[in-house]
């Protein structure tokens, strides 16, 4: 499963662009899905059937937005204690 390194590049990258994370997913994602050429080519991409692909704006969202969440509430408990 590709979602420790899902994780690791939307943690890793803070950005306005989403050409950013899908660099890194990329580098880090892709490079280790079996679909990918040592080339870099993916076929699955290419014909648009890759569903992390398809969805990974969706993905980063969510993932920011959980991880904003937690971090208010991380905060807004350090202030009360």
């Amino acid at each position: 499963m590709h979602l420790p390194r899902i994780l690791e590049v939307v943690t890793h990258v803070r950005s306005d662009a989403m050409e950013d994370y899908v660099r890194e997913l990329r580098l880090i994602t892709c490079a280790a899905c079996a679909y990918q050429t040592v080339e870099g080519a993916c076929m699955t991409r290419e014909d648009i059937a890759c569903q992390l692909d398809r969805y990974f704006p969706l993905v980063v969202t969510a993932i920011e937005s959980v991880d904003k969440s937690s971090n208010h509430h991380s905060s807004s408990l350090r202030k009360k204690g």
